[in-house]
């Protein structure tokens, strides 16, 4: 009786240590600073990557690209590709709208039942470049529609990141060349 008496308390408060972990989760998405809004059919298409905060898989690549469709279910189909030493590389993350009121937060599974936040947060009127970061504001991508950004523009908005505290100086300018980029399987 004392060994399930024990066994009760330490999965209750197991319990309460996950809701409080949660909680803290929610609130912390509450405070993000994304877009206050947009239009998913007009983000979907093709994405050129201009900045980037390098992870192992993409490190020293080139021609990066993102591009995002919406299936029927309303998940958003990625399909992110990029050329490494010589070679295409093709990535199919899933991508889910978590805030539905500004389509600005959304999920990105990458390996099952793992995802990670998506925040869209800055966008141009006419949806010509994008920036998406992550909630510790650690990694960044800098996106546009055409394949070469104008240094001006581009360095305009590193330096609005900038002056948001965003660790600029961790982000690799990704060459782009006028090779046609492959569509991955």
């Amino acid at each position: 009786m004392k060994f399930l008496r024990k066994t009760i308390v330490h999965t209750g408060l197991l319990q309460l240590g996950c809701v409080a972990v949660l909680m803290s989760c929610v609130t912390q998405h509450e405070n993000l600073a994304t877009v206050p809004k947009v239009d998913i059919d007009q983000f979907m298409g093709d994405w050129y990557v201009q900045g980037h905060t390098p992870l192992f898989i993409d490190e020293d690549s080139s021609d990066q690209r993102e591009s995002y469709q919406l299936d029927s279910k309303g998940r958003i189909d990625t399909e992110f590709s990029f050329k490494k030493k010589g070679e295409w590389h093709h990535y199919h993350p899933q991508g889910t709208v978590y805030n539905r009121t500004t389509n600005a937060h959304w999920k990105m599974q990458f390996l099952w039942p793992f995802s990670s936040d998506f925040l869209i947060v800055r966008l141009d009127p006419q949806y010509s470049y994008t920036v998406i970061s992550v909630p510790d504001k650690e990694n960044i991508w800098i996106m546009s529609r055409q394949r070469q950004m104008q240094e001006v523009q581009y360095q305009s908005i590193v330096d609005d990141l900038a002056r948001e505290s965003y660790p600029v100086k961790s982000i690799r300018r990704v060459p782009q060349s006028q090779d046609p980029i492959p569509r991955g399987h």
